[in-house]
């Protein structure tokens, strides 16, 4: 990768908010991996000696994780891709992103219970409580096979 792809790649992959897609990339190679190295064993306890030496390794991978991404938007942006990288750098947009990701677990939280409450009224069962009422949220749980 030349080094003004490289800076043009790693200004893409910081304002897309991209790097985490590889953080999970590297989070489930590791899931994969027990502490003697084989696949397919699960999770297992591994020391934090040996957990860091293969995350260390995995992110040297972040390079081609950049230029796969890079790749990829200039393919599906073409000759626009630098007025949306430009256009994603806006404060406004980026003020979004943070945003976003605060609420993500609280997102996360609702979408579950409306997943929950659907499953609900195919299973036809009377519309659950909203999950909100006039308050802090409260935790419910879904009946048995709703998701």
């Amino acid at each position: 990768m030349s080094k003004t792809r490289e800076v043009s790649a790693r200004s893409a992959v910081q304002v897309t908010r991209a790097a985490p897609h590889f953080d999970r990339l590297v989070d489930a190679v590791l899931a994969e991996w027990d502490s003697s190295g084989s696949p397919g064993s699960g999770r297992r306890a591994v020391n934090a000696r040996v957990e860091n030496q293969r995350r260390e390794r995995l992110d040297w991978f972040f390079p081609e994780f950049l230029d796969l991404y890079f790749g990829l938007l200039r393919e599906y942006l073409g000759p626009d891709l630098m007025r949306v990288l430009t256009a994603l750098g806006d404060d406004w947009v980026q003020l979004y992103f943070r945003r976003m990701q605060a609420m993500q677990p609280d997102f996360v939280f609702r979408m579950q219970q409306l997943g929950c409450r659907m499953a609900a009224s195919l299973r036809g069962e009377p519309e659950l409580a909203r999950e909100r009422q006039n308050g802090p949220l409260v935790e419910w749980k879904c009946s048995a096979g709703s998701g």
